[in-house]
């Protein structure tokens, strides 16, 4: 079977716990939309689930590519490979999911990183909210767990941080790193920018 997965790297809210990258596999279409909800809430995702549908809805310009996430038949199932029960700050997760719901659509494996959070912007809800610079950093140290990657593996991370800099300016070693390992930080500001980052590395 295809790839078809999202890894999210989720930081401890308290530093004596270790992090962990959770894998989220996007599975066939699902009967029954809220399969995916309960899979998801007993590993606390649900939120960030919610969060996800609210953004691709919101992103979308063609009504009937809109709508299509509202109807049942074209959920796919999302399963958590490997949650860690130590670990409840998951909202960094619907970032990972819309682009995982995005991408399910264009029928083509794929497997990417990302973190980040949706703006509560009722008229702009796949902008992304910025990021606090701790979550950031703690976020990309938990990322290299992964190790070296034998092909590109693409990081989506929001491009503004809460101090008003950006990820490069303040990351730039830590992007390096990441770098040798074949993982690759790809800063962005709303799904529109995702779509063209997909576009340029190949994913659509």
């Amino acid at each position: 079977m295809k790839q078809r997965s999202i890894y999210i790297p989720v930081a401890p809210m308290q530093s004596v716990c270790k992090g962990n990258i959770v894998e989220l596999l996007f599975d066939k279409f699902l009967i029954n939309p809220r399969r995916s909800l309960i899979d998801l809430q007993r590993c606390g995702f649900s939120n960030a689930l919610k969060l996800a549908c609210k953004a691709v809805r919101s992103f979308s310009s063609e009504k009937s590519f809109c709508s299509s996430f509202l109807t049942p038949v074209i959920l796919p199932r999302i399963v958590a490979v490997n949650p860690s029960a130590n670990i409840t700050n998951l909202s960094s997760a619907s970032l990972g999911i819309a682009l995982g719901l995005l991408l399910y659509r264009s029928k083509s494996p794929f497997k990417i990183m990302a973190t980040g959070s949706f703006s509560l912007n009722k008229h702009n809800q796949d902008k992304l909210r910025n990021v606090k610079a701790y979550n950031i950093t703690a976020q990309f140290k938990v990322a290299q767990y992964l190790g070296p990657q034998t092909e590109p593996l693409f990081y989506y991370v929001p491009e503004h941080l809460e101090c008003g800099a950006t990820v490069s300016e303040l990351y730039a070693k830590e992007m390096v790193a990441l770098r040798t390992r074949n993982i690759w930080v790809q800063p962005i500001g709303s799904l529109q920018q995702a779509i063209s980052s997909f576009r340029n590395n190949g994913n659509i």
